[in-house]
């Protein structure tokens, strides 16, 4: 019997939800196509009808998660999105991180590990479908960094695409440390103790009148003891 349009993309859907599930409990390496449609109650011919290899569920298992999050976190943060200057729903932006490592743990570590996963097998990925995934939340911090550059609450040293790009590379590396520190340690998490002072010094750094871009690394960095713009988390 020919299955619906609807049927396939439920099928679909299971295969990816699966992958994931599996890939979070065993790590990627260790689960097979033949573990994922055991999991999704579909045949390994099904799962390759859908995905050509391996690599491309992953992918594609990166990029509903990146979805998800996204949408969610636009969601949550224009439901309270401040009307005031730039700098304030930048401060909203930024506290929205906390709704990451609170709700999407195993979705952060996966976004780890899948990068592990290409970097071992020497495998290129198109950058561009998950930008055009967060382009949404992107946008909501471009409006919000010009906002602020055009009302004086945001420094002009650098272009909002620059500011952005600063911000959400140490926020999503910050995330990953909370998440990772709370599965691997016992005892208080020095990373989520200092969110609230990240996002401070952050802040502080966009200021034009006292804020720096330089000393703001320095702050950071002194702050969590790690060379935090060296490029080695995004």
């Amino acid at each position: 019997m020919k299955i619906t349009e609807a049927e396939m993309l439920q099928r679909k859907d299971r295969i990816i939800f699966s992958a994931f599930r599996l890939f979070c409990q065993r790590g990627i390496e260790r689960v097979s196509v033949e573990d994922i449609a055991k999991r999704a109650k579909v045949s390994e011919k099904s799962v390759y009808r859908y995905f050509n290899t391996k690599p491309a569920l992953v992918l594609e298992v990166t990029h509903m998660l990146w979805k998800r999050i996204a949408c969610e976190l636009r969601s949550t943060v224009e439901k309270d999105f401040p009307h005031g200057t730039g700098a304030q729903q930048l401060e909203t932006l930024l506290k929205a991180f906390q709704y990451l490592y609170e709700k999407y743990a195993d979705d952060i570590l996966f976004s780890y590990e899948y990068k592990l996963y290409f970097i071992r097998r020497s495998t290129k990925v198109q950058q561009k479908a998950t930008d055009d995934v967060l382009a949404p939340v992107k946008l909501l911090y471009l409006r919000a960094l010009q906002k602020g550059q055009n009302d004086g609450t945001v420094t002009r040293a650098l272009t909002p695409e620059k500011l952005y790009t600063i911000i959400w590379g140490f926020m999503r590396g910050y995330v990953l440390k909370i998440v990772m520190y709370d599965r691997m340690y016992e005892g208080e998490n020095f990373w989520k103790e200092n969110f609230d002072s990240a996002c401070s010094v952050i802040l502080a750094g966009l200021r034009p009148q006292t804020g720096s871009i330089l000393q703001m690394r320095a702050d950071l960095e002194e702050l969590t003891s790690a060379p935090i713009f060296q490029g080695i988390y995004y």
